[in-house]
């Protein structure tokens, strides 16, 4: 039986993939290719070879290799080379480069999506992975960079499976088992984004705090990627930048303020029922917070309050007037799969906490519901005017 509904899971999150990439195409059938991916795949990619790519001769502020790496090696395998001569045009309409050009970051977007729901659905319920699935499609980093031909959906991607590999860590007993997995994902980080590095901190810390404490683990899972991302930063050129939006806008395109807000409701909720549970009243108070959902909260805020720091510093190194470029949300978009992970694991650990109080849970339905409702249509409205339905 048990076996059957693994088949029957496995063959949904099948056709949930190939769903997901047909749209991925189609959104890239739609978009005209833009000026960063045009110059990307004219200097970076096509100009390149992989021991210039693997060498740091990137010409772009990111210069660490795994996202050129790959997708020279796709359109090798396409024989495909940008078939037009670049004018400077901002944006350019090609089929063909349109949709050889975006089959990474469809493959990669897709993929992370399909790995929420997959987590979410077996670890938990169908319900639960359904409801994770609306949670990641009505984000809006998930739509506006889903097929955009540059390292952002990788970032994506990585960022979820590390995410997911964490919560793993922490519902298992043995929790040394993700470490390998984990210590793969880290490395792959920081041959993606520099910024990637906080990220790669954030879950280290968590796993000291919640128990690795051997030193070990630690040499490939933070001491080389961290250096990776140093590394590859020191040869990077550096920009003038300039705050185009404000700080808040550019976290909350990443983790909408409504979604912080539900995620902080959603803990309190349970950190006091884990404090009022008797039969656990021999376990510190501490440990009892510090369970599968407060390990994860605290990595929120840990994440969080380095994205503040480094929103600090940019604005510290800022120049003046509107000299360089215009500092992007796509920085901060590892924060998207953190809030989508978070939302849906702490909405699902409340409902089952209220298991045997129907009042109660239906009122939960009903709160997430709204929310969820008016995240997809805010997010409907923006993606419209994006891809121009």
């Amino acid at each position: 039986m048990i076996s059957g509904k693994n088949n029957v899971l496995v063959q949904g999150t099948l056709v949930l993939l190939i769903l997901l990439l047909g749209l991925g195409f189609f959104f890239a059938a739609q978009k005209p290719l833009w000026n960063d991916e045009i110059f990307t795949q004219n200097r970076s990619v096509d100009r390149l070879t992989y021991a210039g790519i693997l060498t740091g001769k990137v010409p772009e502020g990111n210069i660490t290799p795994l996202f050129y790496l790959t997708q020279k090696a796709i359109c090798d395998a396409f024989g495909f080379k940008l078939p037009f001569v670049w004018d400077g045009a901002w944006t350019v309409t090609d089929f063909s480069a349109q949709m050889i050009m975006r089959v990474q970051p469809n493959l990669a977007m897709s993929l992370a999506i399909t790995l929420v729901f997959y987590f979410f659905a077996k670890v938990y319920s169908p319900g639960a992975g359904l409801y994770a699935l609306l949670v990641a499609l009505s984000s809006y980093m998930v739509w506006i960079y889903w097929v955009d031909s540059r390292p952002y959906a990788l970032w994506f991607f990585l960022t979820t499976a590390q995410t997911l590999l964490l919560l793993c860590f922490l519902k298992q007993k043995e929790n040394g088992r993700p470490i390998p997995w984990l210590t793969a994902v880290h490395l792959l980080l920081s041959l993606t984004a520099v910024l990637s590095l906080l990220q790669i901190v954030a879950v280290s810390l968590i796993l000291f705090l919640r128990g690795c404490r051997t030193w070990r683990p630690y040499v490939f899972l933070t001491v080389v990627p961290v250096a990776l991302c140093l590394f590859y930063h020191s040869y990077s050129p550096k920009y003038s930048f300039w705050f185009s939006d404000s700080p808040v806008q550019l976290i909350s395109a990443s983790i909408p303020k409504e979604r912080l807000a539900l995620m902080t409701g959603l803990i309190g909720i349970l950190a006091f029922l884990a404090f009022r549970k008797k039969e656990d009243a021999s376990v510190p108070v501490v440990r009892r917070l510090l369970g599968v959902s407060g390990a994860y909260f605290l990595f929120v805020i840990v994440i969080f309050v380095e994205s503040v720091l480094l929103l600090a510093l940019f604005k510290l190194k800022a120049g003046a007037g509107q000299e360089g470029f215009p500092l992007s949300n796509r920085y901060f978009i590892y924060l998207t799969p953190v809030g989508i992970v978070g939302t849906a694991l702490f909405s699902v650990e409340l409902m089952r906490a209220f298991s045997k109080r129907i009042g109660a849970q239906a009122v939960l339905v009903v709160v997430l519901g709204l929310v969820l409702l008016f995240r997809m249509v805010r997010t409907w409205q923006l993606v419209k005017g994006y891809y121009h339905f």
